[in-house]
């Protein structure tokens, strides 16, 4: 199985999140059936609670989430 990371700096972007990972949800349609997404968020300690948002859809998402927090 092949994989795929993404990596995304944030800060602030707590209102944005959601969009973010449902067009990440449809672009994953277009990667070969073997092939695993996952999403590394590197937050930079954002004041807006965009982190805490990021580790409540890890559960609800059809590909990985990770969270590096600096």
């Amino acid at each position: 199985m092949k994989t795929v990371f993404i990596i995304i700096p944030t800060y602030n972007e707590k209102d944005n999140l959601t969009s973010l990972l449902n067009k990440l949800d449809q672009a994953k349609k277009f990667l070969p059936s073997n092939t695993a997404l996952n999403v590394l968020f590197v937050d930079d300690n954002s004041p807006d609670g965009t982190a805490q948002a990021i580790e409540q859809e890890k559960n609800k998402r059809t590909f990985g989430i990770h969270i590096l927090q600096r």
